[in-house]
């Protein structure tokens, strides 16, 4: 193994240990469900902190079973061993669920015991016995109306995990099989995986960008019955589980976990339409910068003025990432250090390993792992700041029980967007001449773009595309609502070639986690917020993003951010953000 560009799952759990584990948590799962006797409402708050003590060393230990055998086979998709224990981990996390799930639904007074349930006046007074805790059992208790029987929610957790959880391992193992041929100065080159064709998409030369769209968007065409249906199942799967725990729409499921008002989303898209025309006049003068009369979709990204081509080497960016939240704050400094000698990243990217980027908190007493695909171009850089964001926020929270450890979506994209923003900020000051900023801020403006727009309209295509298929739609008919869907986000700003109506299949959030994708405009344009506070006030505004990092989802996400001044109810939170945005363009517009 490469200590310096492979991660070490060893050290999380050894593999000739994996088995060991699996038995010594049954075991506790079996003293578990004997304590559980010892539930009533006259039990005594020592015996309830017990309990739930050992309810977080058996969440804890299956999280680090379950995600060694997941990062693993992220890897290496063709991994035979690493499925086997991905298997196994899953067959542990249904036995887990069905000795843990009478504890819950006692928790949500829907679970007698002596022919008793939990009522609300002692509930409130065991809660209150564990204050860091309170508002997770709290909310628990109030989402108790979309949970079902003991038996239904057994049979729904054996139904996803063998089967949403096999479909979609089906689609991860297709689009890793895929490979991209691109013919590159008269040779035909051929990429493994998608990591390894991007730097091509945002080429600086539009013939080389439109070819690589092309045979990216090839190879799911090619596949394009198998993506359909897998989505079709996943779609019609998360809709039946809708109508029978009653939620009042398919995006509520989201809204409801997350624990947002549907208003809050509705207020989020609404600002996003407000100010659309934001982008739109930005890709037009993108249009005009680059001498390109008939813009379309494959040129959004390109490259401006050659310096795509520079490469930021894998150590010279481990030292910039440091460096630049070093500025923000010492202390993260000192965490992307522990990070980075950890050996918990797998920075390279190679064949029949997971495409993308991800950050994976496992437990609050280890550090988190992040998973990449670094080939070296600025844009691989930008993923490494924006992952460990990720890691910062999940170590800034680590302080809260593992129930609480993991913010909730809403607040998921906030510590990485305060990275991305740092670090660029940083480079920006520090590029060597007015064209390199141009280059920049126009990289960076449509990556804003990306994490914003593209993302609401992801999500405006999930609410018409769940919809369609409950009806019953075609492939050809989703195709073209995706179609339609860019044509109207664009608004005849950027011209859409047909090609693009596939698209929708490459886009991993609407198939594995349906609705996530307002999380990206959410934690931005959040993030934006804090960090124009944060220039205004340094003391004031590293206290508020520390504030909100900390709390993971031991507190309302509403008041919590109610707290430190950014109301939910109102668009000035939103607001602020695009404010941030204009500035920028503004500062692009000054410099051409």
């Amino acid at each position: 193994m490469d200590k310096t560009t492979n991660w070490d799952l060893e050290q999380l759990l050894p593999k000739s240990k994996f088995n060991d584990a699996i038995n010594n948590l049954k075991h506790k799962l079996v003293k578990f469900k004997k304590d559980l006797k010892g539930l009533s409402n006259l039990m005594g708050k020592g015996d309830f902190i017990a309990l739930i003590h050992s309810q977080e060393e058996i969440i804890e230990n299956l999280s680090i079973i379950y995600f060694r055998a997941e990062l693993e086979e992220a890897t290496d998709t063709s991994n035979s061993e690493a499925k086997q224990m991905v298997a196994h981990a899953k067959d542990l996390i249904v036995y887990a669920n069905d000795i843990l799930r009478p504890f819950d639904l006692w928790i949500k007074g829907q679970y007698k015991i002596k022919d008793e349930v939990l009522d609300d006046k002692n509930a409130k007074r065991l809660f209150g016995s564990i204050p860091e805790l309170e508002y997770h059992f709290t909310n628990e208790r109030q989402k108790a109306k979309y949970t079902l029987s003991e038996n239904q929610e057994a049979i729904i957790t054996r139904k996803d995990i063998t089967g949403a959880s096999t479909l979609l391992d089906l689609r991860d193992l297709i689009e890793s099989k895929q490979e991209y041929t691109l013919t590159i100065d008269g040779k035909d080159e051929k990429f493994d995986n998608i990591a390894q064709l991007a730097p091509y998409l945002h080429s600086s030369k539009r013939e080389v960008r439109k070819a690589a769209y092309d045979s990216l968007l090839k190879q799911y065409t090619n596949n394009r019955l198998e993506y359909f249906l897998i989505y079709q199942a996943l779609v019609k799967d998360w809709n039946n589980e809708k109508e029978l725990r009653g939620y009042s729409s398919s995006i509520a499921i989201r809204n409801v976990e997350n624990g947002i008002k549907d208003e809050a989303v509705e207020g989020l898209i609404s600002a996003c339409d407000k100010f659309i025309d934001i982008f739109r006049d930005f890709f037009k003068l993108k249009a005009r910068y680059l001498k390109i009369k008939d813009f379309d979709r494959y040129d959004i990204y390109a490259a401006v003025n050659g310096f795509s081509s520079q490469r930021i080497e894998l150590e010279q960016a481990k030292e910039l990432v440091k460096k630049n939240y070093g500025l923000l704050d010492p202390d993260m400094a000192i965490q992307v250090e522990r990070i980075f000698n950890s050996q918990v990243i797998d920075y390279l990217p190679r064949k029949n390993k997971k495409g993308g980027g991800f950050c994976a908190p496992i437990s609050p007493k280890l550090p988190p792992y992040i998973f990449l695909n670094y080939t070296g171009i600025k844009r691989d850089f930008m993923t490494l700041a924006h992952e460990m964001g990720h890691a910062i926020h999940s170590m800034l929270s680590s302080s809260n029980s593992i129930l609480t450890y993991n913010a909730p979506l809403i607040l998921a994209e906030t510590g990485s967007t305060l990275g991305e923003m740092v670090n660029f900020d940083n480079m920006l000051e520090q590029s060597e001449s007015k064209e390199e900023q141009i280059s920049m801020l126009f990289e960076k403006v449509s990556d804003i773009y990306a994490s914003i727009i593209r993302q609401i309209y992801f999500v405006k295509f999930e609410i018409e595309a769940h919809e369609m298929i409950v009806n019953g739609c075609s492939i050809d008919e989703l195709d073209n609502a995706y179609l339609n869907n860019l044509k109207s986000q664009f608004n005849g700003s950027v011209i859409i070639p047909e090609a693009f109506k596939h698209e929708w299949m490459y886009i991993p959030h609407i198939v594995h986690t349906p609705f996530y994708c307002y999380a990206y405009p959410f934690g931005e344009l959040l993030g934006l917020s804090l960090y124009e506070d944060y220039l205004d006030n340094r003391e004031e505004g590293l206290e508020k993003i520390k504030g909100i990092l900390n709390s993971g989802s031991s507190k309302d996400p509403a008041q919590l951010l109610k707290d430190y001044g950014y109301d939910l109810n109102g668009d000035g939170i939103w607001t602020k953000g695009f404010e941030y945005i204009a500035k920028m363009i503004d500062k692009l517009k000054s410099l051409i």
